[in-house]
């Protein structure tokens, strides 16, 4: 069975939100790389050519490719991590900062 990618097809409203998550210095830089990764897959440049520019691996780009065919701009987020939630309050850890400082 041969390996397909699907074509990534943005819409006008899709391509300037990326272009804008893509160039802004204020969002989190994991996101700024897989909006220019969904940029590139849009350009339909091969999996390989978009991992070796980015840094990511194939299947890294392949999930990509395969997280925003399905949900477009809403699955580019981080994924909630597993673990213990904190117990310290924002609050607690402002006055913490304050203190040391």
């Amino acid at each position: 069975m041969a390996n397909h990618s699907r074509p990534i097809f943005l819409r006008t409203v899709e391509r300037a939100e990326l272009e804008r998550l893509h160039r802004s210095s204020s969002v989190p830089s994991g996101l700024s790389r897989r909006a220019r990764v969904v940029l590139l897959m849009a350009k339909n440049l091969l999996g390989v050519e978009v991992a070796r520019m980015t840094g990511y691996a194939t299947v890294q780009i392949s999930r990509l490719r395969r997280r925003f065919a399905g949900e477009r701009l809403a699955r580019l987020d981080d994924k909630p991590r597993s673990g213990r939630p904190s117990v310290i309050t924002p609050r607690k850890r402002a006055q913490i900062v304050a203190r040391i400082l």
